[in-house]
């Protein structure tokens, strides 16, 4: 998946640590539909969120992802939240194909 594929990110709370802040997305029609095939196909397999070749969150996928909504949990801080989701709205992260 790339960044050419979300609609939209922002700023959530965390869903359990109401005092940390994650960086929520939703990806496009047809990126959610191979989202949601990818999650389906490979539950229990382990995946990182990648931004700039760098590795900004892991996770072990538990179940499918159907809507197409995913959720950047990295540890920041309100400010760096904020400044990604930036990066990602304004094309930023868009992949060039």
């Amino acid at each position: 998946m790339s960044g050419g594929e979300i609609d939209q990110a922002w700023v959530d709370l965390h869903p359990a640590k109401k005092d940390q802040v994650v960086v929520r997305f939703q990806f496009d029609a047809v990126a959610t539909r191979r989202f949601g095939d990818f999650t389906t196909r490979n539950i229990g397999s382990s995946s990182a969120v990648v931004l700039d070749d760098r590795a900004i969150s892991f996770l072990t996928i538990k179940h499918p992802i159907l809507d197409g909504i995913g959720v950047v949990d990295g540890g920041f801080t309100g400010h760096d939240a904020k400044q990604l989701v930036d990066r990602i709205n304004s094309g930023a992260c868009r992949s060039s194909q």
